[in-house]
């Protein structure tokens, strides 16, 4: 009920999480998440209000019902928590002083009572203080400075270390020999990547590479090692779908490496 709360709205719905992906996040099996479900179903804890389609088909869209969930008792501890706030809010009785005697004996004055530590008067300040004082005011008068600054730690540069996919740029490749060897539907290829990435990083990293294909497979031939790196780790997703566009279905297989000189 935790998990399926913090999916819904305020209000308790558009709660539409598929239960594998509920059992994953629980650490539990799909029919332990179905078997709950239809227990606070049954409960009249939740309801269905509806389906939303997915990749899969559809999946259905719970929402909570809060009155009833409001309206059930509080757990022991919460109980307890509660009765011990209530506890605290609640005035302590007041000691009534007893008047009947004095402890003042009559005619006599009440006297304050002696401090608990000697009192000890503040010497002047001396020259030491005095001298820092001078430098306070000459470094607070520098150009640049103000007597907010005094005394405050220059604040420490963060070195941003960078990983992006322009981390191994370099100079831009030559085409490779085994662009030779491309058809018509290397070049649809070529066409659908550029739609995708945009002329400039199309020009950068895949307009010098090869792209072969043979059966539901697609060898990408790269110019260098910077290529083939950046392929792997950003260009693979876009090179699926360019197969999607062009064949109508996905590759089973991407492999990319680097031509061999020489």
């Amino acid at each position: 009920m935790v998990l399926m709360a913090d999916k819904a709205s305020d209000d308790g719905r558009g709660i539409y999480a598929s239960k594998q992906t509920m059992a994953d996040e629980l650490d539990l099996s799909k029919q332990t998440v179905i078997n709950t479900i239809k227990g606070l179903i049954g409960d009249g804890l939740l309801f269905e209000i509806g389906q939303r389609r997915c990749d899969t088909g559809h999946t259905v869209e719970y929402a909570i019902n809060v009155d009833a969930l409001s309206a059930m008792p509080p757990v022991g501890y919460e109980q307890k928590r509660a009765e011990k706030a209530e506890s605290r809010k609640r005035p302590s009785p007041v000691k009534e002083v007893d008047r009947s005697t004095s402890a003042t004996p009559t005619g006599q004055a009440a006297l304050p009572k002696p401090l608990s530590k000697p009192f000890t008067p503040q010497s002047p300040q001396g020259a030491e203080g005095e001298s820092r004082d001078i430098g306070d005011r000459t470094w607070g008068g520098m150009p640049g400075r103000t007597w907010n600054d005094g005394g405050k730690p220059k604040p420490k540069r963060r070195h941003r270390n960078r990983k992006s996919e322009n981390a191994n740029e370099a100079k831009p490749d030559v085409p490779v020999k085994a662009k030779a060897s491309e058809c018509e539907q290397s070049a649809a290829l070529h066409d659908a990547l550029l739609r995708a990435l945009g002329e400039a990083r199309y020009r950068q990293w895949l307009s010098n590479s090869a792209l072969l294909g043979e059966g539901n497979c697609l060898t990408v031939i790269a110019p260098s090692e910077n290529t083939k790196w950046w392929i792997e780790r950003f260009g693979m997703e876009n090179l699926a779908s360019a197969g999607n566009q062009v064949l109508g279905r996905a590759f089973d297989h991407i492999s990319v490496v680097v031509e061999a000189h020489g």
